[in-house]
């Protein structure tokens, strides 16, 4: 796990997480957590990956992480939330069991995504 990392925070209008599960208010300069229990939150650390992610409407900030680790897989949004739910209500369960029992749709990240417990955006 890295401490801190600079990077790059994909973000829609009104400051608001893009393709989140629930819309997460960005406010300049005030650290952010994820809304969901055990959850994490993405970014990128090159602007060129935040590109690739990036749809129409949406913008790219610079941004401070905080407990950074590489992300394995990540989840759909519906999916995302029936997976920290069942890790929250059964959180002795191993998170491959939990993931290997229930049918989600994993999806590929580009190259320089990773996971954040925490986010702050500079811009």
């Amino acid at each position: 796990m890295i401490k801190e990392m600079k990077g790059w925070k994909v973000i829609s209008y009104g400051r608001y997480s893009a393709r989140s599960v629930e819309w997460v208010h960005y406010p300049v300069n005030e650290e952010v957590k994820p809304s969901i229990t055990g959850s994490k939150l993405f970014f990128f650390r090159k602007k060129e990956d935040a590109d690739k992610f990036c749809a129409y409407c949406e913008m790219i900030v610079p941004c401070i992480a905080k407990n950074v680790t590489k992300p394995v897989y990540a989840m759909s949004s519906g999916d995302m939330r029936k997976f920290w739910e069942n890790i929250n209500k059964c959180p002795n369960r191993y998170i491959r069991e939990v993931r290997n029992n229930c049918y989600y749709h994993i999806l590929l990240l580009p190259q320089g995504t990773y996971w954040a417990e925490s986010i702050t955006c500079l811009k």
